[in-house]
């Protein structure tokens, strides 16, 4: 996994010395257990059997930024029925607000509804439909 980010960042650098990127990747074995690197990207969340909706550890800098040796390769074990989310901070930020937007998706995600949803995807994708989870009062 190392090989890979370090390879990305490499090629970064050579063709744009002035760009940073963020980039998450995972390898998941057949028991379920995945080992995972962070290059500055939001964390994961992993949406539970019982709604609550924790945030995988661990992350790095990003492509550009990264020194070669800092690297951490936490282990999860995904646990049948349970679902990995990896969103890019596009979707956050499209709330004009990272923290309401990060808000957004923990309620989606936590929501019962989202157990029998037809195209979970979708419904954390569309930004009028996370509006009915988080309001924010004016002052």
């Amino acid at each position: 996994m190392g090989a890979v980010l370090d390879a990305a960042d490499r090629a970064l650098r050579e063709e744009y010395p002035h760009f940073i990127v963020t980039a998450f990747m995972a390898m998941i074995d057949d028991e379920g257990v995945k080992t995972y690197a962070n290059a500055g990207h939001p964390r994961p969340l992993m949406r539970l059997l019982d709604g609550s909706v924790p945030e995988l550890a661990g992350g790095g800098l990003p492509l550009g930024l990264r020194t070669r040796g800092d690297e951490q390769y936490p282990t999860a074990e995904l646990i049948a029925g349970s679902v990995l989310v990896c969103v890019t901070d596009g979707l956050m930020e499209a709330a004009c607000d990272y923290e309401l937007g990060e808000a957004r998706l923990r309620a989606i995600l936590a929501d019962r509804t989202f157990d029998t949803a037809e195209d979970p995807a979708a419904l954390i994708a569309a930004p009028s439909s996370t509006a009915r989870y988080v309001t924010t009062s004016q002052s």
